[in-house]
């Protein structure tokens, strides 16, 4: 029962459907713009989909059409394309489509113009009425206007340089020119330089004396022959005893002059071995006049030897005490004066005399008094002083 029910009213409402499909399709036609042929003709690109209506409010007191922006918002900016050849030609230029509403006609919204507002007398606004979206009508393929960022580099790169590279080129020169002429004034004052040295050693420089000017060099005096006799002695043996001390030696005399020598005279004495004070005024004290051998000579480069003793008494010595011992260092000093044809001449030595040392670097040994008389046959000197006139 329930199923004939339904299908008894699906029945019905069948012819209501179908008018109404007829009804709207005519009225899609009735709206249709333009030639059939376009119909079916598209865009390509990005197309803008108008927002559905939304119910508005009861209609307010607006202000002017010149104060309110109208609702219908700027078709977005399409990127240019290219036609192909011949569709251009034939486009016919769009139309709007209006949408109706069986409420209030379609009332299209004058655009704004920038001209001086009027204030006309209110009146009661109509509903506002939410009018289709118009698309924008297809650009005209124009050529885009250079923009300031690429005309930059481009100007740029194509503006003259100026005259930086005259300045550079200039400086570079200016600099090679102070370089050229520091260098020439550096040469210069290095050859002045050498130049000023130059003619200052060649004044210090005495000037040869001409050959009319020239002076007979003086004759070099020619030193008068001397003799000159050297003097040593070579001590035989020493002795102690009470009396004092005594040593036997060889006094060697040589002549190392061009000269001989003559009249020799001999004098000698015994010091001890601190008394350096009476050895110098015994150098200095005079000597006889006549040689006790006059018959004596000595001739350049020979050399003889005069046996000969000398001593000091007792009472004279000064012994020394060391480590219980008693010693004494004997101190033989000569004069030997001599004579040669136009002059004379004196040479006076000493010498220190002891017991022969087991080595030349070991110093010598003292005479020991403590023992008794005593007599000892190695024995040796060392000279110490020596004055030669």
């Amino acid at each position: 029962m329930l199923n004939s029910r339904r299908l008894f009213g699906a029945a019905r409402a069948l012819p209501l459907l179908l008018a109404a499909s007829g009804g709207l399709a005519a009225a899609q036609d009735a709206n249709t713009v333009g030639p059939p042929q376009l119909r079916d003709f598209t865009l390509p690109g990005r197309r803008t989909t108008p927002a559905p209506a939304q119910p508005q409010p009861q209609a307010q007191p607006a202000p002017p059409p010149a104060a309110a922006p109208t609702t219908t918002r700027p078709a977005p900016r399409l990127a240019p394309q290219t036609p192909p050849p011949g569709a251009e030609a034939r486009r016919p230029a769009p139309r709007p489509r209006i949408v109706r509403t069986p409420a209030v006609p379609a009332r299209s919204v004058p655009t704004p113009v920038q001209t001086a507002p009027v204030q006309p007398a209110p009146t009661p606004a109509p509903a506002p009425v939410q009018t289709a979206r118009t698309p924008a009508p297809a650009p005209v393929q124009a050529e885009p206007p250079p923009t300031p960022t690429s005309a930059q580099p481009q100007a740029a790169s194509q503006r003259p340089l100026g005259w930086w590279p005259w300045l550079a080129a200039g400086l570079m020169a200016l600099g090679a020119a102070a370089f050229l002429w520091l260098r020439r004034v550096t040469r210069k004052a290095r050859s002045a330089e050498s130049i000023s040295r130059f003619v200052a050693a060649w004044r210090e420089e005495p000037e040869p004396p001409s050959a009319k000017e020239a002076v007979p060099a003086e004759p070099v005096p020619v030193p008068a022959k001397r003799a000159r006799l050297e003097v040593d002695i070579r001590p035989d043996r020493a002795s102690a005893t009470d009396d004092g001390a005594l040593v036997h030696y060889a006094l060697i005399l040589a002549n190392r002059g061009d000269a001989r020598a003559g009249n020799i005279r001999i004098d000698g004495k015994m010091f001890n071995a601190s008394a350096d004070g009476a050895v110098d005024a015994f150098f200095q004290a005079p000597i006889h006049d006549v040689s006790g051998s006059p018959h004596v000579s000595i001739a350049p480069g020979e050399s003889i030897a005069l046996e000969g003793q000398i001593g000091m008494p007792r009472a004279e010595l000064q012994p020394i005490e060391v480590q219980g011992r008693v010693i004494f260092v004997p101190l033989v000093a000569i004069n030997v004066a001599y004579d040669w044809d136009g002059g004379s001449g004196r040479t006076s030595t000493s010498w220190l005399v002891g017991r022969q040392a087991a080595s030349p670097e070991a110093r010598m040994g003292a005479f020991r008094l403590d023992l008794g008389p005593r007599i000892y046959r190695q024995v040796e000197r060392r000279e110490a002083k020596k004055r030669v006139a």
